[in-house]
């Protein structure tokens, strides 16, 4: 079993309430597993027990707090919740030797890596093992070195030839039974409105697995920026299909736009708790099925003014 989102869910889970007194059993209800199965996946993930990576993430973010502030260590201290100033201090000396009032003093730089290990570093380590490289056999790599010799290509064949093949990717229906080009917008949006994809009481690993396919599918809307230069750019070298190739610029790059309002609708681009159980609401899905609808129509728009440029330069 796969467990990368189910930890990256319990890490999100944990940071969100560091400084609060979480307990083992927290996490395991997080992780939908029982007590000794969410310890023993934990400690394999991460490398050590629940309760150690709770206690060395109140430390780290304790760090910052004294390197950033003039808060006594006392208070930097209760806030995290150790019972003294004794036991924090025992604790801080063992993650960091030394004292914290000698880290204070000394004004050491606490590395990123330090505030914020394993937030992604676990699932990502985890994909990276599971990784199967795949060459397309239909995938052709082309590797020139030196000077080009011999006659260069006809820029407009090469323009035809491309926005042809657009078109055919955005107009395919289905690529290895999986939706594709505008199909993709519709099964897309069946997905959040199906609400068997999202169960009263929802789990958070798999409400942050929904969102990895919201944020996933988000930014190739946003991606769409791309095809917005590239026919700006060549708007520009080809007067004849000027008018054609500025209007599918000017609707591609409404379209990406659409990736930002589809971000703002759950509280920001980013694989969070937050984000997650906002995409659980029925209005957010609703709201963003309308922003697909939307960026769906542009992206037809855009085809016909692409189909249009080609006949022009054909």
């Amino acid at each position: 079993m796969d467990y990368a989102i189910a930890i990256k869910s319990a890490l999100e889970f944990i940071e969100n309430r560091v400084a609060a007194d979480i307990r083992p059993e927290q996490v395991a209800q997080v992780l939908g597993f029982s007590l000794p199965h969410s310890r023993a996946v934990f400690s394999r993930v991460i490398g050590k027990t629940i309760s150690r990576y709770i206690v060395g993430r109140k430390l780290s973010h304790a760090a910052f707090e004294l390197m950033s502030t003039g808060r006594p260590v006392s208070d930097i201290a209760m806030d995290y919740g150790f019972a003294s100033h004794d036991s924090f201090t025992r604790a801080f000396g063992r993650a960091f030797g030394e004292p914290p009032s000698r880290f204070r003093r000394q004004r050491r730089s606490v590395g990123s890596t330090l505030i914020t290990q394993g937030i992604y570093g676990p699932a990502v380590q985890l994909m990276q093992e599971k990784v199967i490289l795949y060459e397309h056999p239909d995938t052709i790599a082309v590797l020139a070195l030196g000077e080009g010799k011999g006659t260069p290509p006809d820029k407009k064949a090469l323009l035809i030839d491309t926005l042809t093949y657009a078109l055919t990717i955005m107009e395919t229906p289905r690529v290895y039974e999986r939706a594709a080009g505008y199909a993709a917008y519709d099964a897309w949006a069946g997905a959040l409105l199906n609400e068997s994809e999202f169960p009263a009481g929802a789990p958070l690993p798999l409400l942050m697995e929904r969102l990895m396919c919201q944020v996933d599918g988000a930014c190739m809307i946003g991606d769409r920026y791309q095809a917005h230069r590239f026919m700006q750019e060549h708007a520009a070298l080809f007067p004849e299909a000027k008018a054609e190739m500025e209007n599918a610029a000017q609707l591609f790059g409404e379209e990406a736009r659409l990736a930002l309002q589809m971000g703002e609708a759950i509280g920001g681009m980013r694989m969070g708790e937050k984000q997650a159980l906002l995409l659980a609401k029925r209005e957010t899905r609703e709201e963003l099925v309308r922003l697909i609808r939307q960026a769906k129509e542009l992206d037809m728009q855009a085809a016909a003014c692409m189909k249009q440029a080609v006949q022009l330069l054909g």
